[in-house]
């Protein structure tokens, strides 16, 4: 809006300068020919031959000025790109920091095992701007966790259906071999061109306890430091379901 605006008062500055240099080319024309004789067709070409060279120079000067307009505004673009990119590792950066081992300690009422699960869960969700996610854990007690950011109600069904054969295999559908999975699982290829599907098993020593299943929109784009948080909080809500907390208790 603001580059508009500014190429706007441009025309007016180029029409200004142009009615302005005929204006005064034609006054100084006029005065040679009638006070001081200048014959008419040498006036008439050296009006014409100034106004020309005006144009060209306006031309010239205003097409450097709207070329170094259009680089300063890709340059603006990506430091704006650059700000929210780092913004966004940022936060991600805050979420895994906000892992804190003291919240894994059951004992207090307020740190129940569902409740601290949940916690861990949405926190994940929030962190990586997934639309919806399911938590399925079989151990040590069976908890089914849905979280959905304005999705519609059949998101469950797909996430379900997506962890229904409990495959023992980090699932990405960026990835062409991973996309056939889900393909293979009768999902519609349509789908993959609105979504990112992933699927991530939940283990503590080697022990199958449960799976994270996230939906993301297609422009998310996960880089692999999205899958490692992942990977991270993954293993945070294994230790969280069979966390012991006996260290934690101060000893006199």
């Amino acid at each position: 809006m603001l580059f508009k605006i500014i190429n706007n008062d441009y025309r007016k500055l180029k029409y200004c300068i142009i009615i302005i240099v005929i204006i005064f080319s034609l006054a100084a024309e006029l005065i040679n020919h009638l006070f001081l004789e200048k014959p008419f067709y040498s006036s008439l070409f050296d009006f014409c031959v100034t106004v020309s060279v005006t144009f060209f120079l306006i031309f010239l000067v205003f097409s450097i000025i709207d070329k170094k307009e259009k680089q300063l505004k890709i340059q603006i673009d990506q430091l704006t790109d650059s700000y929210q990119y780092i913004g966004k590792i940022n936060r991600k950066i805050d979420s895994l920091l906000e892992l804190d081992l003291a919240n894994l300690d059951h004992s207090k009422k307020d740190h129940s095992l569902d409740e601290s699960t949940r916690k861990i869960f949405t926190q994940l969700l929030v962190s990586l701007n997934a639309v919806s996610g399911l938590l399925l854990i079989d151990y040590p007690l069976n908890l089914h966790i849905y979280q959905h950011y304005n999705t519609p109600h059949n998101f469950k069904l797909i996430l379900e259906r997506a962890a229904k054969n409990k495959p023992s295999t980090f699932y990405n559908s960026q990835n062409e071999a991973d996309r056939q999975y889900f393909l293979q699982q009768g999902f519609e290829p349509e789908f993959f061109n609105k979504f990112i599907l992933v699927y991530k098993p939940v283990y503590m020593h080697d022990k199958d306890i449960g799976a994270i299943t996230l939906l993301f929109n297609k422009n998310s784009d996960l880089e692999e430091r999205d899958l490692n948080i992942i990977r991270v909080y993954s293993f945070y809500l294994a230790l969280n379901l069979t966390f012991k907390p006996d260290f934690m208790v101060k000893k006199v």
